[in-house]
């Protein structure tokens, strides 16, 4: 059943048997000129599946099919160096992060269980709809380009988003103290503390804006590019109503 969704760029339907799916109308256009991608994507899948379950696949590793790559990027479970593997305790698949990259395109995909309420695909893409709305007037702020949401009731969902290049903003906060600190040049040190100061105040008032109707508003869930100066904002969640 197809829903009616107030934005025209965007299509959401829903079927009896629990399937929803929501997806930027653009999105749609890129798979109907890769025919055939959605089945690589799932061939891939299910191989990065085999080789995280024989700790075969490590941090940047890349799987590739009918010119579609995907490269395994950080979750709890995989870090550079670590092949351990972090699996929901109640469903089969394990969470999944990749880079997906078709031609000139790349995307963040993300495979999870969607166990928790309020959290599964169609909900983030919902939830970052809502924050793009919210922050329309915060300049030099975005959220992360959403592209498709989808969840049914085997208990996994998908997030996709155009690929964001930046920094977790409280890793380059952190590199910013660290380097002030062996930083001999006065000017430079300054520098860094100026920017560092300014950073943190921009992250306090997205905090105060968004923490109210959003969970998980924190520096490690906004990217920094430090060519454009620009926050891009993800994984935030839109809190159930009465919620605090």
């Amino acid at each position: 059943m197809k829903l009616e969704s107030e934005n025209p760029e965007i299509s959401h339907s829903k079927s009896e048997s629990g399937r929803e799916l929501v997806y930027a109308n653009e999105f749609k256009q890129l798979i109907h000129e890769n025919p055939g991608i959605i089945a690589s994507f799932r061939k891939l899948e299910k191989e990065a599946e085999e080789k995280y379950k024989s700790t075969e696949l490590k941090y940047g590793d890349s799987l590739e099919d009918a010119g579609l790559r995907l490269t395994a990027i950080w979750r709890r479970d995989l870090h550079p160096g670590q092949i351990n593997v972090w699996k929901h305790p109640l469903v089969e698949k394990s969470d999944m992060y990749f880079k997906a990259e078709i031609g000139s395109h790349a995307f963040f995909i993300k495979r999870t269980p969607g166990l928790e309420e309020d959290m599964g695909g169609v909900q983030e893409f919902f939830s970052m709809q809502r924050a793009k709305e919210k922050l329309k007037d915060f300049p030099g702020v975005e959220v992360v380009d959403f592209q498709l949401g989808y969840q049914d009731n085997n208990n996994v969902t998908y997030f996709v988003s155009k690929w964001t290049d930046g920094i977790r903003l409280d890793r380059y906060l952190e590199s910013l103290i660290e380097r002030a600190k062996t930083e001999i040049d006065s000017e430079t040190r300054s520098q860094m503390n100026t920017e560092f100061e300014t950073l943190e105040k921009t992250s306090v008032s997205l905090r105060r804006l968004l923490e109210d109707d959003f969970w998980d508003v924190q520096e490690c869930n906004m990217l920094f590019n430090s060519q454009s100066k620009k926050i891009t904002v993800f994984d935030i969640h839109s809190r159930p109503s009465g919620t605090f």
